[in-house]
């Protein structure tokens, strides 16, 4: 009779919040009964009450009383959860971590599992462990979708960022968007993955995340975000889409070499809608910034290219002669990059395209000693498919 008393005081001290006397009560039963059955249960409750005065040593050492004396009594899923909360809090990842990995070893089918998977996974992801923690963050979802799915998503995206694992980041991003469409993503790693996209030559993947990047955080995309969404659209022949991405670029451009970079990009997307002429305008504003360098011979070759372009344009709708006049321009812009410049990819690109532009202007000879200079300078360069088409 007495246990029972001392037992149902110290619970209903505990239940409601005189965590003091609850102790007191309690401490008196396991010291009076310390072989009664009910023993787990009063260490459970006697710790619960230590750790709501914070207490937490005193509160661990009932919780892990229960471990070693009582591993397989219900009370003790209880003290694996609060010794791992408690740990949690005092920054000790790895002794949290062994917590609630035997938490769910010893009792898988605990209300708490969601909760336990999610903080392994947090410790893990704190203990810098991305590819551990992305595996327990996903089951803290799958437990308890509702709680988890916000919390645990932003890190496992942020794993996958720290890992530098584009496709698995991409896979992220998407799985949190589809499950909540008002998902937040981290600014840096979406800038990131849009970025290492375009770099492996994934152009639509690349400008949706960009597209996605520059819609969620307006007013902070740096600009080159805006270069290389611009430069994707452009990739992809969407030359309006570029241009609208490139304006973007060139309302503030940190520096003068970002802008001729910019406007290299809106040339291109102006040529590929045949407006030659504003296409022409404004890589000669480029060409005023830039007077030499790798940057100097792309804006070049660039140019050559639109009168290129305006010269077959002619050519199909009948006019020889012009034609034959901007084949020699373009001609005349190559030649400076080949002559002047040396650069094992840009230079064979310019004695390769001044060749075909001297070809096409009927000069012949000049075309075949660019070809020869072409084939003893450079012999493994290969022309574009595209380029040989035209």
């Amino acid at each position: 009779q007495r246990a029972g008393s001392l037992l149902n005081k110290g619970w209903a001290e505990a239940e409601s919040g005189r965590h003091q006397p609850a102790i007191a009560s309690l401490s008196e039963f396991l010291i009076d009964y310390p072989k009664h059955e009910y023993v787990p249960k009063a260490l459970a409750r006697r710790g619960l009450s230590y750790r709501e005065t914070r207490d937490m040593d005193k509160a661990q050492a009932d919780f892990t009383r229960l471990k070693k004396e009582f591993p397989d009594d219900e009370a003790t899923e209880l003290a694996y959860l609060q010794s791992g909360l408690i740990h949690m809090e005092a920054r000790e990842l790895k002794e949290m971590i062994a917590d609630f990995e035997t938490l769910l070893k010893k009792f898988p089918k605990s209300p708490a599992a969601g909760q336990a998977w999610f903080c392994i996974g947090r410790g893990q992801f704190e203990s810098k462990q991305f590819d551990k923690a992305t595996p327990a963050l996903k089951k803290s979802i799958e437990a308890d979708r509702a709680t988890y799915l916000d919390r645990a998503s932003p890190l496992i995206i942020l794993s996958a960022y720290a890992r530098q694992d584009a496709d698995a980041l991409a896979t992220a991003i998407d799985e949190y968007r589809d499950a909540n469409k008002d998902a937040s993503i981290n600014q840096d790693a979406i800038n990131w993955l849009g970025v290492a996209l375009f770099n492996k030559g994934d152009h639509a993947r690349s400008a949706r995340f960009l597209t996605n990047a520059t819609m969620s955080y307006p007013t902070s995309t740096p600009p080159t975000i805006w270069d290389y969404l611009a430069r994707a659209w452009l990739e992809m022949k969407k030359f309006d889409d570029s241009l609208k991405a490139v304006e973007k670029l060139l309302e503030n451009p940190p520096d003068l070499s970002v802008k001729a970079r910019g406007l290299l990009t809106k040339s291109r997307a102006l040529m590929g809608l045949s407006k030659f002429s504003e296409a022409d305008t404004v890589v000669k504003e480029a060409l005023q910034i830039i007077k030499d360098g790798t940057l100097q011979a792309q804006l070049l070759i660039h140019e050559g290219d639109i009168y290129y372009a305006e010269a077959n344009s002619l050519q199909a709708a009948g006019d020889r002669a012009a034609a034959m006049a901007k084949y020699k321009d373009a001609a005349s812009k190559y030649i400076v990059p080949s002559q002047m410049f040396v650069d094992k990819r840009i230079t064979p690109e310019a004695l390769f395209k001044a060749a075909r532009s001297l070809e096409k202007a009927g000069e012949r000879a000049k075309a075949e000693e660019l070809l020869r200079q072409l084939k003893e300078k450079y012999p493994e360069y290969k022309p574009a498919p595209a380029e040989i088409a035209e």
